[in-house]
């Protein structure tokens, strides 16, 4: 094996690895953290060997090399990107969500907050707004209008707290 091909220096060296299923936006993790698990931006946490222990809520699933990768050992020019299913843009939705990763910046007139959240399906959303100071780790019941896809994160805009 050449030790010098993406495949080996992600760890395909058994033609897999497990891979945590919607973790591409939960980089900070702290169970995740302090595992044997690594973090890609492609995606996600993933494991060279499926972990024995973890909570229920983190789904595994193999990731196959030839997914991924080529022959040659060099990765696909692709993401790993989950579908999102929340709707179509323009849909007016309704669900619970939980906020993962709660960001602020100033503009000229206020402060803005973005908000990365899961929903009961593991289905990524983020809303940008000066209304709401949400904690990370909190849960609400929101109404919002489908306004872009992004990279498997469906993009709200006209939200809501029900």
């Amino acid at each position: 094996m050449d030790l010098t091909t993406q495949k080996h220096i992600f760890g395909f060296d058994k033609g897999y690895i497990w891979l945590v299923e919607n973790s591409l936006y939960t980089e900070e993790d702290p169970i995740l953290r302090e595992s044997s698990a690594r973090f890609c931006v492609r995606w996600g946490w993933y494991f060279y060997a499926e972990p024995d222990v973890l909570p229920d809520e983190y789904h595994m699933r193999k990731l196959m090399w030839e997914e991924v990768g080529n022959s040659n050992g060099s990765l696909k020019d692709i993401m790993l990107y989950p579908e999102n299913t929340a709707g179509k843009v323009g849909d007016r939705i309704e669900l619970n969500i939980k906020v993962l990763v709660a960001n602020e910046y100033e503009t000229h007139w206020n402060k803005q907050h973005i908000y990365d959240m899961i929903d009961e399906d593991g289905q990524m959303f983020r809303w940008t707004t000066a209304a709401k100071d949400w904690e990370e780790g909190s849960s609400h019941h929101i109404r919002g209008t489908i306004k872009e896809f992004d990279k498997g994160i469906c993009v709200l805009t006209r939200c809501m707290e029900k």
